[in-house]
């Protein structure tokens, strides 16, 4: 159902004629709109609207510009005295607004449908009661005719017309194209997710269902945190089902992921002055936000709450974490859980086509992959199969196996949760438009951020390749010595995928910031986030940060603040060092953290 404006008495045809000629007195597109969808005179009851829209539609038909002086003019031409105060009042309608024509024109065909079918149905009353000359299955056999033709009406008239689908597309993939030529985001995009590999492969969230899935622990609720602060600031309206966090957990990830801070130290009681600055700035940047959190259990309640928020204040995206979660109902009570879970999915669907909606899906994996421990499948999505057929994309997160050994030997940990960062894959699985592939991201799990990997150079590449063969050569002239020889591959261990995970994405979706507050204190913020955040700090009177230098990835932006802090005598803790300065040693960085030039090539570009 479209998004509608509130009407006087909207349940009344009377109130939605008047919207009707409304919407066309204000935009030529909605006035066009009446003869596309083939809108009569005689389906309006009032008398003036009905002639008003019979002036309207002799305009179209000449080609004339449907506008409110030249429709008063010639209604009054035609002795019709009450026509420019009618045209005037119509105009200045404060109910009616010209995006909303659609809605209003399907309400009045379906009065239009209704009154019909009633005197249809009258009239074949009539016949019967009066016994004219007709035998009664001669009425009955006309009356199914015409209802059978008024249906067929009414549902060709609700059909788009394809070919007006196609030239819509291609004017949107014109304007797409001139968008970046021009620097701007294509319009034909669906919502960007923020992260820049999930867009090459998918182009963006399309109305739909789109599946998040994850064994526990490994981070889907932090991804869908993630995605939504970046839809949040760019001004979406985001309406969240949270069925395995409540409101205050959300809130709270919220903040540290706008803050930077470490959910750990501020539940634990060590925040610092500077570290209350930049929560409070946080804070106050999330007033602005276009948030809804539902509190509803089951996939109806979420849907009945949705369709209410579009409706009102419009919508952009739905997520539900998780769908294993829903509730039931009474309809669902009896069912098996792969029932339920189907049934669950269907009502989402519906909501997302109906609306043109996307709606981002939480889902959990089954114990297969651990026990097998190999890459995950789609068969793998717990509990039902419904869950990948009904699915736009289907997008597996998990730990890269290979990097995440190494790095936990170099660290010396045995649980790889014990990682600062963890290797992952974004894995798209299952997409309906388009191609599937893997995105390599860095785990921030104590701040809560997803940082896509860079891509491996040209020359890296090249440089790799010549090893490679010749290795290969070597172990072929061992055997052919007539010794033993096993094939090392030369490729390091944080090379997967055709992604480098010590390097971050070159790009502004990984760009942070070293900062200095006005009270002294050396901080880090992310770049796009900090104007926000000042403004928020101004209107707080907490003191504004000034930005010192930009690094691509957040671990070299959290190494570069020791680096600076200890140029100005400060240890990483916060107190001041002795006899320390300019010349003080920096600390060494983890190797498979430390910052190499940036590639100058595409990130997707080249072989893999």
């Amino acid at each position: 159902m479209k998004a509608k404006a509130t009407v006087e008495k909207k349940d009344e045809p009377l109130a939605v004629e008047r919207a009707v000629l409304a919407c066309a007195l204000m935009d030529g597109k909605a006035a066009a709109l009446l003869a596309e969808r083939g809108v009569k005179p005689d389906w309006f009851r009032d008398l003036r609207c009905r002639e008003l829209a019979a002036t309207v539609l002799d305009f179209l038909v000449a080609g004339k510009p449907v506008e409110v002086l030249a429709l008063a003019e010639d209604l009054q031409k035609r002795k019709k005295s009450w026509g420019p105060s009618f045209c005037e009042k119509l105009y200045a309608e404060e109910g009616a607004l010209a995006a909303h024509a659609e809605y209003y024109v399907e309400r009045l065909a379906d009065f239009h449908f209704k009154e019909s079918a009633f005197s249809m149905l009258a009239d074949a009353q009539s016949r019967l009661e009066t016994q004219e000359d007709e035998k009664p299955e001669t009425t009955v056999s006309r009356l199914a005719t015409d209802l059978a033709a008024l249906l067929r009406w009414h549902t060709d008239s609700r059909e788009p017309n394809p070919h007006q689908v196609r030239e819509k597309l291609v004017d949107s993939w014109v304007q797409s194209a001139e968008d970046v030529k021009a620097g701007k985001p294509a319009r034909a995009m669906g919502l960007p997710w923020g992260i820049d590999g999930l867009d090459f492969y998918t182009q963006g969230l399309y109305p739909g269902l789109h599946i998040v899935a994850a064994r526990p622990s490994f981070g889907k609720t932090m991804l869908e945190n993630y995605l939504v602060r970046g839809w949040l600031m760019a001004g979406k309206r985001v309406a969240r089902a949270s069925l395995d966090m409540t409101p205050e957990a959300l809130a709270a990830r919220a903040l540290t992921l706008m803050s930077g801070e470490s959910l750990d130290k501020l539940r634990g009681g060590h925040m610092t002055a500077s570290d209350e600055a930049k929560v409070r700035a946080a804070c106050e940047v999330t007033r602005s936000w276009r948030e809804r959190i539902l509190t509803e259990n089951t996939a109806e309640e979420i849907v009945s709450r949705a369709r209410a928020i579009q409706a009102a204040d419009g919508l952009d995206v739905l997520t539900v974490d998780y769908v294993q979660l829903v509730g039931t109902t009474e309809q669902t009570r009896f069912m098996n859980d792969n029932q339920a879970i189907s049934r669950a999915m269907k009502v989402l669907k519906a909501f997302a086509n109906e609306t043109g909606t996307p709606v981002l899906l939480l889902s959990q994996l089954s114990r297969a992959v651990e026990r097998e421990d190999r890459e995950p499948q789609l068969s793998d999505l717990r509990d039902s199969g419904s869950i990948e057929q009904e699915a736009k994309t289907v997008t597996f997160v998990y730990p890269e196996p290979t990097v995440m050994q190494s790095w936990m030997a170099e660290e010396q940990v045995t649980d790889w949760k014990a990682l600062p960062i963890r290797p992952g894959v974004l894995n798209v699985l299952k997409n309906q438009d388009g191609a599937t592939g893997a995105v390599c991201v860095r785990q921030y799990a104590k701040h809560g951020v997803y940082e896509e990997c860079a891509r491996v150079g040209k020359e890296a590449r090249e440089e790799l390749k010549r090893q490679m063969r010749e290795e290969a050569q070597r172990v072929a002239s061992e055997k052919k010595a007539g010794r033993k020889a096993a094939y090392r591959d030369p490729t390091p261990p944080e090379i997967r995928r055709g992604y480098d995970f010590r390097k971050a994405r070159p790009g502004t979706a990984n760009l942070y910031c070293v900062v200095k507050h006005e009270k002294g204190a050396y901080e880090v913020l992310r770049a796009a986030e900090l104007p926000a955040m000042n403004a928020a700090a101004e209107a707080l009177g907490i003191g504004r940060w000034t930005n010192i230098q930009e690094v691509e990835g957040l671990q070299q932006a959290l190494a570069a603040l020791v680096r600076v802090k200890r140029e100005h005598g400060i240890a990483p803790d916060g107190d001041e060092l002795e006899g320390s300065g300019a010349g003080a040693p920096e600390p060494e960085a983890p190797t498979h953290y430390e910052r190499e030039p940036v590639d100058p090539d595409s990130p997707f570009a080249g072989e893999v």
